[in-house]
């Protein structure tokens, strides 16, 4: 891709609030290519894609902080450094978070059924009741049964 050229992971530590439009273009770019090009599976195309277009910045990143690590034998300066790292990330993940809320709010509904469907049907999952009677008194209960 070309979009791991953008920023490198010292502009970025230099510039977090930049990171916020950085992850809002690479979670945009992904819904519209995985909607372009794998329609069926765009609801997990899209993460995947958006995944892949951060590798690079994740990567680079991890490597600069071993190097401070190395370098910086003083802890406290050493978890500012890593600060600025914590910082960009957070950023990064807002981008991402608002651009795709952004989109699911403004596409039609059609098209945010089919690329959010994986999703909504994981939150569908995790909200629904529990089954089986695993919750029920009764199973904890000795009446009814031989004596032990």
């Amino acid at each position: 891709m070309v979009l791991e050229s953008l920023i490198n992971p010292f502009v970025a530590e230099q510039n977090p609030k930049r990171m916020f439009f950085y992850g809002a273009l690479y979670s945009s770019v992904a819904i519209f290519l995985s909607l372009w090009v794998f329609e069926g599976q765009a609801s997990l195309v899209m993460v995947f894609l958006t995944t892949m277009a951060c590798i690079p910045l994740v990567y680079g990143t991890m490597r600069l902080e071993e190097k401070k690590d190395e370098e910086i034998s003083e802890e406290r300066s050493l978890l500012k450094e890593h600060g600025k790292a914590i910082e960009f990330f957070i950023f990064l993940f807002l981008g991402m978070t608002l651009a795709m809320a952004f989109w699911y709010v403004v596409l039609p509904t059609n098209v945010t059924e089919q690329l959010f469907s994986v999703q909504s049907e994981t939150i569908s999952k995790i909200n629904s009741p529990t089954t089986g009677r695993v919750a029920a008194l009764s199973s904890f209960s000795r009446k009814g049964r031989a004596p032990m």
